[in-house]
């Protein structure tokens, strides 16, 4: 942990008495490595217990600042020059200043969170499907029973579709649309399921034909694909496609960013990089290993890494590991469905690593980073979250 890392994780299992000895051994490496810990995680343990409190520690700075005034030795008037006393009168003006612009910075950021954790709720089970141009909102409690070119489509009401398919029969394309806000699961006619993350896409056909299955992803996705040794499994996405017979991986392959990522849990895929217009290059990826490709460079790379970071969504956990903060706020934002900007480019430097829970509040991040070193401050105007630096 450092001062622009701090491994909440750890943290937390500290605060939870739930530590195990290394982890102990480390928090308190941690905290002699640098007076300025100590005292954060102090502030950390008093706003876990005493978040009212906040108005008063301006009470008792001001009291702290009368104390040392009162205890100094007396001074006779007449040594006192005027110059030296309107020197003292700034100075007080100033601390009161700073003190007094720190308490408005918390209180302020203080509502914004109490605003978030109200209107901002966890992403829920919500898509659109269309098919033959015609458009069907999906959420829980809404059932879905359709006959189209190729099979059926069926929605008990849960976060899941399921096709079923009519042998010979001319497929029809489908299109899930997942909002920012929401999820969804879809079982494909040959059994494969698919779990979209917030802001996602996938197309596909109602029934695939006899020699390949393949479907299209835009945003993120991970794949439980059925085995099927005569019709190999594709997943196209933007510069390249991957090709399995029956695995389990997770992609993310966001618009709007070009560092696109699979990781494979289970199993063996191959990856047809199609980025170049003269060549075709395949990679095999065995569990535990990612593929990445950068679409502003075409460049690409394969490296060993915790899938769990990857996949953890799936589990409804975020885990971040010395995440830039710009990073952790587009990821965030598309599950809480809230717009955001950074004002100081300077904040997104700054890194995250934790586990958070999906399904808490929106505001939980925010507070951890306002009591962390992390120098950020929050308004909310016109329906945008904006991150000021301190």
């Amino acid at each position: 942990m450092s001062d622009k890392s701090i491994d909440w994780n750890l943290l937390r299992k500290v605060r939870n008495h739930t530590a195990d000895a290394r982890e102990r051994a480390a928090f308190e490496a941690w905290l002699r490595a640098d007076s300025r810990h100590r005292a954060y995680y102090e502030r950390l343990r008093e706003a876990e217990t005493r978040r009212e409190d906040r108005p008063l520690r301006v009470d008792e700075t001001f009291a702290e600042l009368r104390k040392s005034l009162v205890s100094r030795p007396a001074v006779s008037r007449s040594s006192f020059p005027i110059r030296y006393a309107a020197v003292a009168a700034v100075i007080l003006l100033c601390v009161a200043g700073v003190v007094w612009q720190q308490f408005s910075n918390d209180h302020e950021t203080e509502r914004v969170c109490d605003l978030l954790a109200r209107e901002y709720l966890p992403a829920s089970d919500r898509a659109m499907l269309i098919v033959n141009d015609t458009c069907y909102n999906l959420g829980r409690g809404e059932n879905l029973s359709l006959d189209v070119a190729g099979g059926r489509i069926e929605n008990d009401g849960s976060e899941r579709l399921k096709y079923s398919a009519d042998a010979g029969t001319r497929a029809v394309q489908n299109r899930l649309v997942i909002p920012r806000g929401g999820f969804y699961s879809v079982c494909l006619e040959d059994g494969t399921v698919v779990t979209l993350n917030a802001e996602s896409e996938l197309i596909y056909p109602s029934v695939f034909d006899a020699h390949s299955r393949e479907v299209e992803l835009r945003g993120e996705a991970f794949f439980e694909v059925a085995h099927d040794a005569d019709r190999p499994f594709y997943v196209r996405v933007s510069g390249y496609r991957i090709q399995v017979l029956g695995t389990r991986f997770n992609v993310s392959a966001y618009e709007d960013e070009s560092l696109h990522h699979t990781t494979l849990v289970e199993g063996s895929v191959r990856i047809l990089d199609e980025s170049s217009q003269t060549v075709c290059r395949e990679l095999l990826l065995r569990p535990g290993e990612q593929f990445s490709h950068d679409l502003a460079t075409s460049r690409s790379m394969v490296t060993r890494v915790d899938t769990r970071r990857y996949t953890a969504w799936m589990e409804g956990e975020f885990v971040f590991d010395n995440t830039p903060l710009g990073d952790v706020l587009r990821t965030v934002s598309r599950w809480y469905d809230f717009r955001y900007e950074i004002t100081d480019p300077a904040l997104e430097k700054y890194t995250f690593s934790g586990q958070i829970s999906m399904k808490g509040t929106s505001d939980y991040l925010f507070r951890v980073l306002h009591e962390a070193y992390i120098p950020v401050t929050l308004r909310f105007e016109e329906g945008i979250l904006y991150l000021d630096k301190r």
